[in-house]
C-alpha cells in the first residue's frame, strides 16, 4: 500500500511538472497562493515522502533562522522535491543529500547538496533546453522566478570529474 502511495504521488508530481512547463511555454507563468509557510516543515514532509521510495539514500535537514517566509507552500513543496530528486538521480547511495535551510531578514536559501567532498572547484551549471531530464530544473526556476528569487546550480569538479551537484533557491520573504 505505501508503494502505491508514493508512485501515485510521484506520477502526480510529474504531471504537475508537465502542465507547469506546457504553461510556462506558453507564457501564461505559474500561478501562486501566497501564505505564510513554514519551509522547514515543507521540507520535511518532502524528504520523509522521499525517504519510503529511497531507503538506501542518507537524506537530512538543517536549518538555520527563521524559515517562514510568504510563499506558495504547494509551489515551495514542488521546489524542495524536484531539488531533492534531481540530487537522489544525480549521485550514487555513498553521497547523502543534504537540505539546508538558511535564513535571514531578506530571504531564505533552499540549499540541496549530494556530494560529500568539500575539496572541489564550483563551476556554474547551465541547463540544455530540451532535455528531458531538465523538466524538473525548469520548474524550479519557474517557481523560484515566480515567488522573485532565482537559482544557482553548480557542478563540483574534482580532478576533472563531475563529482556532486549544489542546487541554491534565494527566496525573498
Amino acid at each position: 500500500m505505501l508503494r502505491i502511495r508514493t508512485s501515485s504521488k510521484r506520477a502526480e508530481r510529474l504531471i504537475r511538472d508537465i502542465v507547469d512547463f506546457a504553461l510556462a511555454r506558453l507564457g501564461a507563468g505559474i500561478s501562486l497562493h501566497r501564505t505564510d509557510v513554514d519551509l522547514h516543515e515543507i521540507s520535511r514532509q518532502v524528504v520523509d515522502d522521499l525517504r519510503l521510495s529511497h531507503a538506501d539514500r542518507k537524506l537530512s535537514i538543517a536549518v538555520v533562522g527563521d524559515p517562514h517566509g510568504n510563499w506558495d507552500a504547494d509551489r515551495m513543496g514542488q521546489v524542495v522535491a524536484n531539488m531533492v530528486s534531481n540530487a537522489i538521480k544525480h549521485s550514487t547511495a555513498a553521497h547523502e543529500v543534504r537540505v539546508d535551510i538558511d535564513a535571514d531578514e531578506r530571504e531564505a536559501r533552499l540549499t540541496v547538496r549530494n556530494h560529500g567532498g568539500a575539496a572541489a572547484l564550483l563551476v556554474p551549471v547551465e541547463p540544455n533546453n530540451g532535455k528531458t531530464d531538465e523538466l524538473g530544473l525548469m520548474i524550479i526556476c519557474e517557481i523560484v522566478q515566480a515567488h522573485g528569487g532565482t537559482v544557482e546550480a553548480l557542478t563540483l569538479r574534482q580532478e576533472g570529474r563531475e563529482d556532486g551537484t549544489t542546487m541554491i533557491a534565494h527566496l525573498p520573504r
